[in-house]
């Protein structure tokens, strides 16, 4: 009884956070419901077992993506941008109406899995096809074998989203960095980022049998390098390459063609190598998630228009 009223109270939970971050008149009340949100489904997605899409969410989900968040609002202030949430635009019949169309839909599907009997036939494919698959834990299996051009479309847009933000060329930070003498960051990355180079790799190891993968590493070791470079900004001065972020992107396509050339099938990997195909996959899609994550906080600045203009000219002053 006890697990089930916890679960009611995260289900409370979570819908008033959602509704607390949609109509919240600040963006910094917003931003902050929104993480809290992140982590109340990570939660909600360990109740339910799938602890891979806990750890992603956790990190991907509330982590990057409310320091994202965080980051770009301090921009506007500081730039005193008129961009504001404080009006409420959406008239509310418009609210009205939405709200009536989700309880529907939720009491609907509520219904349907109260009502109906699961159908195990999908899982009994699984767990039957597993010692074929190259790996023992059923969502590895599933997203690198069974359905793994769902994964290759996930790392195809994944590497168009960082490139549509990279082409714009607006940085959360300042490139030039200057070195920080703040004790307490230089001695938390001293710890932290040798951990989480270890827990990444770990994570990724381990996804072959038991929760894990190449997004949770890559976000583990995302967040590495965003701390190493701000507490050491010289180790990581170069400017990324965009080819950088391609990497998880050609192997998984190469392996497609690779499979393709050798079973006549894209993606069929050879029943006896299946689990060095799939780790040499994952290994290249943390790398690039990990490098795509990392893009989109510290990407470097347009050259600035005026400094364009200055093109180099020829003896009688006329432009090359």
């Amino acid at each position: 009884m006890m697990f089930y009223l916890f679960d009611i109270i995260i289900a409370l939970m979570t819908i008033i956070l959602a509704c607390l971050c949609l109509f919240s008149r600040q963006a910094i009340n917003s931003i902050t419901y929104f993480i809290a949100l992140g982590l109340i489904v990570a939660l909600i997605w360990t109740r339910l077992g799938a602890y891979d899409v806990a750890i992603a969410e956790a990190a991907i989900g509330s982590g990057v993506t409310g320091a994202l968040l965080l980051f770009s609002w301090r921009k506007l202030r500081a730039a005193k941008s008129n961009i504001t949430l404080t009006e409420n635009t959406i008239s509310k019949k418009v609210i009205a109406t939405a709200f009536f169309i989700v309880v529907i839909i939720v009491f609907s599907l509520s219904s349907i899995l109260l009502f109906s009997k699961p159908n195990s036939a999908l899982a009994y494919l699984v767990d039957s096809s597993l010692s074929d698959s190259g790996v023992l834990n059923p969502v590895t299996a599933v997203l690198l074998n069974f359905r793994s051009f769902d994964t290759l479309l996930e790392i195809g847009v994944l590497f168009l989203a960082a490139l549509g933000v990279y082409s714009i060329g607006i940085s959360l930070f300042d490139y030039e960095l200057k070195p920080s003498s703040n004790f307490l960051l230089h001695s938390l990355s001293k710890l932290v980022v040798p951990a989480c180079v270890l827990f990444g790799g770990y994570t990724l190891w381990v996804g072959s049998y038991s929760p894990g993968g190449a997004f949770q590493a890559g976000a583990v070791w995302a967040g590495a390098l965003i701390l190493l470079r701000l507490a050491h900004p010289r180790l990581l001065a170069r400017k990324l390459s965009p080819w950088l972020l391609t990497i998880g992107l050609i192997v998984f396509i190469a392996a497609a063609i690779a499979t393709f050339v050798i079973n006549k099938n894209f993606l069929l990997y050879p029943a006896l190598y299946a689990g060095k195909w799939i780790l040499l996959i994952e290994t290249a899609a943390a790398i690039s998630i990990a490098l795509l994550l990392y893009s989109l906080f510290f990407i470097p600045k347009k050259i600035n228009s005026k400094s364009a203009a200055n093109t180099i000219t020829d003896d009688a002053g006329e432009s090359i």
